[in-house]
């Protein structure tokens, strides 16, 4: 699916980090315009943006209930976009922000 990051990194407002060394979950993540670029060589890299972002990071990221991205940012039979995370999907209604912990 096609997103509206940014081809390059947004230098003059954000630094490429790497938590390895200071975080045990050894996510990696690049800051864009209009989102992030997150996970590692283990779980793979997905995109991370917006309302989606915002619930994920209320939910303390990758160290949270939610855990390590699995999928980017994907749009259902209905319109509704979600992105899976390892312990359920974070899903945007028509203007509304939730979790599910529901994995089938």
């Amino acid at each position: 699916s096609t997103h509206s990051l940014t081809r390059c990194p947004n230098t003059s407002r954000f630094r490429s980090r790497n938590l390895s060394n200071n975080n045990s979950t050894k996510i990696e993540w690049q800051d864009f315009e209009n989102g992030c670029i997150v996970g590692n060589a283990q779980k793979g890299y997905y995109i991370s943006m917006g309302g989606i972002r915002k619930v994920w990071s209320s939910n303390g990221f990758e160290g949270g209930i939610l855990g390590f991205p699995r999928s980017d940012i994907l749009t259902d039979e209905n319109g509704f976009k979600y992105q899976e995370y390892d312990n359920g999907y974070v899903i945007r209604g028509s203007d509304t922000y939730g979790y599910s912990f529901s994995k089938q």
